[in-house]
């Protein structure tokens, strides 16, 4: 099992800001010469003129490291280094405080798949993946991924946009090892859902009233949200119903964080999660054995406090009146 490293990072006053950019291409002209003509042909009559052996140099320069080496400065987005979706872009965090800025385009709405490697290619650096948008509004911070501690993030773009990734320490080490890689793409969604939350769902009596078995998907778009739903526990001979609720997000690549909570129909909190089968599992999973018909609640929010669009959960929601809950 990889080391994980804490939920929470102390982000870079430098890493919160979206600067406007404009950027440039430089292209190299080719000049055709034109041909001779023919009186500028050599007699037929004179011998050839001796032109030396045929050229057969090669170039022997070994090829580049990635698509895109990293072109310092690369600290601001002022200074950010374009590069393409798809292509593989590379360097080093070999100063201190170093932060490599890459920027890059999407022409349509969908999902989009950022990637920093280290640890995968035997870097020495502990990675931390933030991307933004030009406007500021969609802004990600990620460490590592379920299985990796290089960082995933895979979210919604609603539109065309410009983005910056800036990958860093998360330590703020560096070296001469701390090399890294990066790719970006657009991606199909990671998971699927039944229904998506409708808002205002603030609070248990505004929640979204589901009927389960359903998966629903959200957003917590800033750090406040708090998105509540419903759903009914029936009466049943035992008097007891399983519920079973669980949360897809990081483990599929959103940056979020999540907790979830439990309610009875008298809106007291029965139990509550901020992790799934395993501490290392930053995916909440709730089982519980419902001792009272009527209508439960849940609350979903960011346990860090953190948030955007970009923030998404996929909630899943059992009731099982049938289950053997024992006891």
């Amino acid at each position: 099992m990889p080391r994980i490293p804490a939920r929470s990072a102390v982000l870079p006053a430098a890493l919160a800001l979206a600067l406007p950019l404009e950027g440039c291409a430089l292209f190299r002209g080719c000049v055709n010469p034109d041909l001779p003509s023919d009186s500028d042909k050599p007699n037929q009559d004179s011998p050839p003129a001796d032109t030396g052996p045929e050229d057969t140099a090669v170039d022997t320069a070994p090829p580049p490291p990635c698509d895109a080496p990293e072109v310092e400065p690369n600290n601001t987005q002022a200074d950010a280094q374009a590069i393409e979706l798809d292509d593989w872009a590379c360097g080093v965090l070999d100063e201190p405080a170093d932060l490599d800025t890459l920027r890059f385009e999407t022409t349509e709405g969908g999902w989009l798949r950022a990637w920093a490697r280290g640890a995968d290619i035997g870097s020495s650096a502990d990675l931390q993946l933030y991307l933004v948008d030009e406007g500021n509004d969609n802004r990600a911070l990620t460490l590592a991924q379920r299985d990796s501690t290089d960082p995933l993030l895979v979210v919604p773009v609603d539109e065309a946009d410009t983005w910056y990734a800036v990958i860093s320490d998360q330590y703020y080490t560096y070296s001469d090892d701390h090399i890294w890689e990066f790719a970006a793409s657009m991606a199909k969604a990671p998971v699927d859902w039944d229904v998506s939350e409708e808002e205002p769902n603030g609070s248990m009596d505004e929640g979204n009233l589901l009927e389960p078995p359903v998966r629903v998907y959200g957003v917590l778009s800033e750090g406040s949200d708090r998105d509540w739903f419903r759903f009914e526990v029936p009466d049943t001979p035992s008097g007891k119903a399983a519920i079973t609720i669980r949360v897809d997000a990081w483990r599929y690549g959103s940056p979020l964080d999540a907790r979830v909570k439990l309610y009875d129909p008298s809106g007291q909190k029965q139990t509550g999660s901020g992790h799934g089968e395993t501490t290392t599992d930053f995916d909440p999973l709730v089982e519980w054995t419902a001792t009272e018909p009527g209508e439960w609640g849940v609350l979903i929010y960011s346990d860090d406090g953190v948030g955007s669009p970009l923030y998404w959960y996929v909630i899943d929601i059992e009731v099982d009146a049938d289950a053997d809950t024992g006891g």
